[in-house]
């Protein structure tokens, strides 16, 4: 039997069935949480619930020696195969069109390791739409973050 033809098999199966399928999924569910344990399942859930309600967020995170501010668009989470927490997100990129005008394109996509977020606030949903003067002064807000916790480092 194929890979395909199993399936289905399994498809059909649970379809006839549907308290075969829901114990699938729960046993499913409790080897995963045994293999990442329940803290990270959760950190997992809430940074979902993050992407679905409100999405952006301003972020100061470091990236090899560099720390980095920008604001970022939360896509979701996922935990790796080695247990580790990671962020899908966007950052924007000013695009100049003579035709439109200036405008932030968020396309710019990468994953980010939840250990290299040093600080988050969340922003409302409709980010985007507010335009580069306010992306501006959110990033400033971050900076003035980022220096304030670099001193504090020092010090320590």
């Amino acid at each position: 039997m194929s890979r395909s033809a199993l399936s289905l098999a399994i498809a059909d199966a649970e379809r006839k069935n549907p308290a075969a399928a829901a114990e699938r999924l729960r046993i499913k569910a409790k080897v995963r949480e045994r293999k990442f344990g329940k803290r990270l399942i959760e950190e997992e859930a809430r940074w979902n619930g993050f992407a679905e309600a409100v999405g952006y967020m301003l972020a100061v995170y470091s990236r090899r020696k560099e720390t980095i501010v920008d604001v970022l668009r939360v896509n979701g989470a996922n935990i790796t195969d080695r247990g580790k927490l990671k962020l899908g997100v966007e950052a924007p990129k000013l695009v100049r069109d003579r035709y439109i005008g200036d405008y932030l394109d968020w396309h710019k996509y990468f994953e980010l390791p939840i250990e290299s977020l040093l600080h988050h606030e969340p922003l409302h949903g409709d980010f985007h739409a507010d335009g580069i003067p306010a992306y501006r002064k959110v990033v400033k807000k971050g900076l003035k973050i980022a220096r304030r916790r670099r001193k504090k480092d020092a010090r320590a």
